[in-house]
């Protein structure tokens, strides 16, 4: 069990790694190798959704607001934008979860 915020963020971190390689690796499978396949955030967005609603991890909304709560102020760079990233995809799930009922 991930108990630390420092290796929960890590873990999301690492995630989204994987993922960001496994879109690119998309790229390479369908002919395109240019600079302008990379994987953007339009790419990697609904890959982020479908793979938390698939996970379904549990207390994802407590572990969020922990990590939010310790995660040091003075994030910057690609751990920000990770962490952005996913925070935004289980708001889009929260949103959709709503309108659904």
């Amino acid at each position: 069990a991930v108990v630390s915020t420092q290796s929960t963020g890590s873990c999301v971190f690492t995630i989204f790694k994987l993922l960001f390689i496994g879109a690119s690796g998309l790229t390479v499978l369908d002919g395109t190798t240019d600079e302008s396949s990379v994987p953007g955030a339009d790419d990697l967005m609904p890959v982020l959704i479908y793979t938390i609603i698939h996970c379904n991890p549990p207390n994802l909304l407590s572990t969020i607001e922990y990590i939010n709560c310790f995660l040091p102020r003075n994030i910057s760079g690609q751990d920000q934008y990770m962490w952005m990233q996913f925070s935004g995809a289980v708001e889009f799930i929260k949103t959709m979860l709503q309108r659904s009922t």
